[in-house]
């Protein structure tokens, strides 16, 4: 899958004119947020991104299965765009982590509104 800047670039002009807030970006993806939201959108900069999104979509859809539940919940939205629950960084010394954090590229992990803790971006790239 091919990704237009321009398309792209007048998707998050207008996210932002309807409330979404930037929130961050990555090499492969760019994330937004809605004021309040309990959820985040993220939006592939290039094919990683969508294998990204399409891999994070595929785990997260299940993680209500899990009963340990360590990756947030999410799926995709209009194709190649992921809705993910909003995860708050935990500010947790490294001593008061899981060990499964390890596994986590950067240890990309937060608190979830309930208080889980979850990995936010476990892309394939």
């Amino acid at each position: 899958m091919n990704i237009d800047r321009r398309n792209l670039g007048q998707l998050c002009e207008w996210l932002k004119s309807v409330g979404y807030v930037y929130v961050g970006h990555g090499r492969h993806r760019i994330v937004f947020k809605r004021p309040r939201s309990k959820f985040v959108l993220k939006l592939p900069l290039n094919d990683n991104g969508v294998s990204d999104n399409w891999h994070e979509a595929v785990r997260g859809s299940v993680a209500h299965l899990n009963p340990d539940r360590r990756i947030a919940r999410c799926r995709t939205v209009a194709g190649c765009l992921l809705l993910m629950e909003h995860v708050q960084e935990a500010d947790l010394a490294l001593a008061d982590l899981p060990g499964w954090v390890g596994y986590v590229d950067c240890w990309q992990v937060g608190l979830t509104a309930s208080g889980r803790l979850v990995a936010y971006d476990f892309g394939l790239l």
